[in-house]
């Protein structure tokens, strides 16, 4: 079963973090097999594939929470958007909803990225924010525990481009 969620990371405020997004997800019940983020038409976009669909309250929850009007998601190929302004932005449209096949710009690997310890989650971290600086891109590095959800440490960058 082949489950997707896109989330825009861009807002009428301060623009959501991935990390931000992530927490969302895992706080209205998902749970993340992996994400990455992708560069849209529009925005920088949370791409997750998740273990098992949300349901429309879980997926409307995850859009308040962020503030947006909704976030798509895919399940075996059939699409829905959730949110409280979804019916705004009328039915789901596949040309626009990103996967993890497309060949976009990929400024974030994130906490779906397993490690087997924690030296090397962040040894490959600090590479990858390494190679995102060296690309242009601006960089913070961040450690979080997610102890009390049962995930441990997660060694986490998140990359903005232009300002270095």
């Amino acid at each position: 079963m082949s489950i997707i969620v896109n989330i825009g990371l861009k807002t009428e405020g301060a623009p959501i973090t991935p990390i931000q997004a992530h927490r969302a997800l895992v706080r209205c019940g998902a749970c993340i097999v992996r994400d990455t983020v992708k560069e849209s038409a529009t925005e920088l976009t949370l791409v997750a594939e998740l273990l098992a669909p949300l349901t429309a309250e879980q997926a409307e929850s995850v859009a308040i929470l962020l503030s947006q009007d909704c976030i798509a998601q895919c399940v075996d190929g059939v699409g829905a958007l959730h949110g409280p302004r979804a019916d705004a932005w009328g039915a789901f449209n596949p040309d626009y909803f990103l996967a993890f096949t497309e060949r976009k710009i990929e400024a974030y690997n994130g906490p779906g990225k397993h490690y087997a310890t924690a030296i090397a989650a962040k040894g490959a971290r600090d590479a990858r924010a390494r190679a995102l600086r060296a690309e242009g891109y601006k960089v913070s590095c961040k450690k979080v525990s997610f102890d009390n959800l049962g995930y441990g440490l997660r060694y986490t960058l998140d990359a903005t481009r232009g300002e270095s």
